[in-house]
């Protein structure tokens, strides 16, 4: 969405918010931008999981499974 809102917008600023595991899942999206020099900011909720998946699966009446993420420290700190 927000690449869309970036489009139709030229120059205002755009900001996005999303999980780590949305933002995994959809890692194109930064070239994308790039490539267009869009003016987005990205604000990343780390919370380890695929949260949106977990969700429809226990939703759908399933176990989660596979849904919880190990990141590497993004900003070089200690863990």
């Amino acid at each position: 969405m927000a690449i869309g809102a970036a489009a139709s917008s030229k120059g205002r600023q755009v900001v996005a918010m999303c999980g780590d595991g949305g933002l995994s899942m959809l890692l194109g999206d930064l070239a994308t931008l790039m490539q267009y020099q869009y003016p987005v900011k990205i604000f990343v909720f780390n919370n380890r999981s695929l949260a949106m998946v977990k969700l429809e699966m226990e939703v759908s009446g399933y176990l989660d499974w596979q849904t919880n993420m190990v990141n590497p420290p993004f900003d070089n700190s200690p863990t």
